[in-house]
């Protein structure tokens, strides 16, 4: 018989609304005696954003598991040419 299953963020973590973890798929069935992949990707609105939310993978049997997961999004490096700067037409 499959274990059936759901990942949601638990009630009442943290203090944002926004979810910056997103998991695919966030429900399904796994076969008896199979593995199964869990792709999680990190998202964050922002720059230099620190990241801890608590979430729960639970079968309908009533297992469940407490996934803690961490983000950290650096800042970008960026840089500018300076060599040429065309200023468009210019009236003498």
């Amino acid at each position: 018989m499959p274990a059936e299953f759901t990942i949601a963020r638990k009630d009442g973590d943290g203090e944002f609304n926004d979810q910056f973890f997103s998991f695919q798929p966030d429900k399904g069935a796994v076969p008896p005696k199979m593995s199964f992949a869990v792709k999680v990707n990190y998202n964050p609105g922002f720059v230099d954003c620190r990241t801890l939310n608590n979430f729960n993978l639970q079968c309908e049997s009533g297992n469940q598991i407490s996934l803690n997961l961490k983000g950290h999004s650096k800042r970008f490096n960026v840089s500018f040419n300076t060599n040429s700067i065309n200023f468009g037409e210019v009236k003498l």
